[in-house]
């Protein structure tokens, strides 16, 4: 996994980074929560270890700016000194997926991180199937596989993606996955045969 560090404390996110590294993800820290919030707009990062006490831009007000962006899903574990019942609360309805307080144990975050993997990975991580088409889920609007000699057009990709990852992407409906797909499949045929024309 590709994991961001928001520490304003170089010491915390030194530490946390061996911590997550130890687990053999790859960490990209950062110091201050505007330099974090343009880099996600750049590159993508599969979880955020994120510090919700710091000077210039609190934790509370980063996870506010990254929740409203479209299309952003972040995993976020939230990472603080503060351990009241008010503050754990407050973040996990802020948004936050997960709480840890501080000094983080190393088998406990990375227990964490897992989990919180596991629990995501439908919509990351592993590759959505349904029939021809493959979803790369981590790389979110941009890919869909067609094994088939029909390809699909750019402006059509984005309507269909949508339907099959949120049809394949319900749990327990085969019913539900199967129809996004077919719907997706009619979309693209119809694609192909008006770039045809």
């Amino acid at each position: 996994m590709n994991v961001a560090i928001l520490d304003d404390d170089p010491y915390q996110r030194q530490l946390l980074s061996m911590l997550v590294e130890a687990g053999g993800h790859q960490v990209t820290g950062f110091s201050h929560g505007m330099e974090l919030l343009e880099a996600a707009t750049r590159r993508s990062f599969d979880l955020l270890l994120l510090d919700w006490v710091m000077p210039e831009m609190a934790g509370d007000a980063v996870l506010e700016a990254l929740r409203k962006r479209p299309g952003l899903d972040l995993p976020v574990i939230v990472v603080t000194s503060r351990d009241g019942e008010a503050d754990v609360v407050g973040a996990l309805r802020q948004g936050a997926d997960d709480y840890i307080v501080k000094p983080a144990k190393g088998m406990e975050l990375l227990a964490r991180i897992e989990a919180l993997s596991r629990r995501t990975r439908g919509g990351r991580g592993t590759p959505l199937r349904a029939g021809r088409f493959e979803i790369d889920a981590v790389s979110a609007a941009r890919t869909l596989a067609c094994a088939s000699a029909i390809c699909c057009r750019r402006t059509r990709l984005s309507w269909s993606l949508r339907i099959v990852s949120l049809g394949m992407s319900s749990k327990g409906s085969r019913g539900g996955r199967a129809a996004a797909a077919a719907a997706a499949e009619d979309e693209d045929a119809r694609s192909a045969s008006a770039a045809a024309d």
